[in-house]
């Protein structure tokens, strides 16, 4: 205790101004925290008492037990959905339907050797659309009478004396079409728009924005 105030009168004696501000100023700052620690007190016990209901969430996200299962968060996630569905929210946008993909043509193409097309209806039409008509016939050249088999979506299906014709669904304007053998009759006219179709079909008719598939048989999955 001797060299602490031994040390102060040393400092105070080094440091005169500092030491007359704080002989001034001490027993002022001093007065004042015992003044005010009544109203300090209270401030302590008011943010207390905020604070204590944050207590529980704290506590639950700290401890690894109190996290919320997997069910909980479902029912969390469907309760978020279906009141956004009451609200008009917009739900998230489906991916875009494929409507043809090229498949593996059946045992009977290489048994024929039938020439084959490994091009979707709207591949061919894309390469045409920006010609002219007498060029675009000079490509449809070199895909007339070639055989493709495709993965489509059928638009709308008409039976005649002739056989059955099928519409299928595309992207842009124009339209496709498959013509089949009376002897597929049975098997396409149960088809409803939306139906999912494999064929097998040579292309007889190639333009800017029609394509016309004849001899068109059904390929099993």
């Amino acid at each position: 205790m001797i060299n602490l105030f031994d040390d102060l009168a040393k400092w105070g004696r080094e440091y005169p101004v500092i030491a007359d501000k704080l002989a001034f100023w001490g027993p002022l700052i001093a007065a004042a925290g015992i003044l005010l620690w009544p109203f300090c007190r209270r401030f302590s016990e008011w943010l207390q008492n905020i604070m204590r209901p944050w207590k529980g969430p704290v506590a639950a996200i700290r401890e690894p037990s109190a996290l919320p299962s997997p069910q909980v968060l479902q029912n969390v996630f469907t309760e978020a959905i279906d009141r956004g569905k009451k609200e008009g929210m917009r739900p998230f946008p489906s991916p875009p339907r494929i409507l043809f993909a090229v498949i593996k043509p059946p045992d009977s193409a290489h048994e024929h050797e039938r020439p084959i097309v490994s091009k979707t209806p709207d591949e061919l039409r894309a390469k045409l659309r920006n010609m002219t008509s007498v060029a675009a016939a000079r490509i449809a050249v070199d895909y007339i009478d070639k055989w493709t088999a495709l993965d489509s979506v059928v638009s709308n299906v008409d039976a005649d004396a002739d056989g059955i014709t099928i519409t299928f669904e595309h992207s842009g304007p124009g339209a496709v079409f498959g013509h089949f053998n009376t002897k597929y009759r049975a098997h396409l006219t149960h088809l409803e728009s939306g139906d999912r179709l494999r064929f097998f079909g040579r292309i007889d008719s190639l333009e800017q924005y029609t394509v016309w598939y004849r001899d068109c048989e059904p390929v099993s999955d």
